[in-house]
């Protein structure tokens, strides 16, 4: 009965570590992906602003 109960508990403690650990890599794969979407965004943003920046400075000077 005693080695029964070890073994159960082992086995449950292996399994309540293992998804843990597996929870925590995934939200560390989450995070990173939302970091790297972040600055991605950031720079399409800022070429976009240059390229409409340098549209319009194009249009100022063919109206003067």
């Amino acid at each position: 009965m005693s080695k029964k109960l070890i073994v159960l508990i082992i086995l449950i403690l292996f399994i309540v570590v293992g998804s843990i650990t597996y929870k925590t890599i995934n939200d560390d794969k989450y995070k990173a992906y939302q970091n790297n979407n972040s600055v991605s965004s950031k720079k399409t943003i800022e070429a976009v602003t240059k390229e409409i920046n340098l549209e319009n400075s194009k249009n100022f000077n063919v109206a003067k």
